[in-house]
């Protein structure tokens, strides 16, 4: 999702919390505050970046009130039981 709305962002680390930050901004701003963005989850896992990282990432932005919950796409389940010992997250696709 973030690459659509943010093309601006990196693609070499898509995951880094710099590009996350700028991606979930970019859709925050393309809400104009009419929404909030429910559920957040980039579009695939960064095979440079561990999921354990991605996900410490995430929650940082989640406390920031960035989004209310995290999410996982296109992820196996060993993926998944290593990124919910960092944190249980809400939608896995």
């Amino acid at each position: 999702m973030h690459r659509c709305l943010a093309p601006h962002i990196d693609q070499s680390d898509t995951v880094s919390l710099e590009n996350l930050r700028k991606s979930v901004d970019s859709i925050n701003a393309a809400l104009r505050g009419t929404k909030r963005v429910d559920l957040y989850e980039p579009a695939r896992t960064d095979p440079n970046v561990s999921i354990e990282d991605t996900i410490r990432n995430l929650v940082v932005l989640q406390n920031e009130g960035k989004f209310d919950h995290i999410g996982l796409s296109e992820v196996s389940a060993e993926t998944i039981r290593r990124a919910h010992k960092v944190w249980s997250f809400s939608n896995v696709k």
